[in-house]
């Protein structure tokens, strides 16, 4: 069985703090998502993440408009913060809060947890993996016609690559790579 990587959105305007976050990410052979230190600049990516780390202050504003969207989509989010809990609104109150400085592995349990179960492929083929890049390409595009599209040019790409002698040794996770890539290289409202 091979373990899906999930894709943690990261949005820290502190570039130390960020990078800490986002090499204990890759630490747990899972993929980042950013980091963004804004905002603005986060919520275009949201759709490809499965979770998310917010920092509640970024520069002169906040992580609030990646909070609501978070709940709208029903993907699991932690706050951090070196301000009190209290700048959070009481619409996120259940939301789980951390204070800085805070061990990111403490963080990354509690995001996990919040996210349930790793998915897992349960064999090394492509023809198990389909469904399961099927069911992301869903959640980038939710026309079921351009998720179909977006799997296929995902699959064209692979087998371009094949020839190239650039394969990696896993490929299951480059799969998903390749989907977010060939996603961000049409754009959604191409795939539609």
């Amino acid at each position: 069985m091979l373990a899906i990587p999930r894709r943690v959105l990261v949005v820290e305007d502190d570039y130390f703090q960020a990078e800490r976050l986002a090499r204990s990410v890759r630490r747990r052979g899972d993929r980042v998502v950013g980091p963004f230190p804004s905002s603005a600049q986060a919520l275009p990516h949201l759709a490809r993440a499965d979770a998310a780390i917010l920092d509640v202050r970024l520069g002169p504003g906040t992580c609030f408009a990646v909070a609501d969207e978070c709940r709208i989509r029903t993907q699991p989010f932690v706050f951090i913060s070196a301000y009190e809990d209290s700048i959070v609104p009481g619409r996120f109150a259940l939301a789980p809060f951390h204070p800085k400085p805070c061990d990111t592995e403490v963080i990354l349990d509690d995001l996990y947890e919040r996210s349930g179960p790793a998915e897992f492929i349960p064999e090394r083929s492509i023809e198990a993996v389909l469904p399961f890049l099927l069911r992301r390409a869903r959640r980038l595009v939710p026309d079921e016609r351009a998720a179909e599209r977006l799997v296929a040019a995902t699959l064209k790409a692979a087998i371009a690559a094949e020839g190239s002698d650039s394969l990696p040794p896993d490929v299951i996770p480059w799969l998903f790579d390749l989907l977010d890539e060939e996603y961000l290289s049409r754009g959604r409202d191409r795939m539609l």
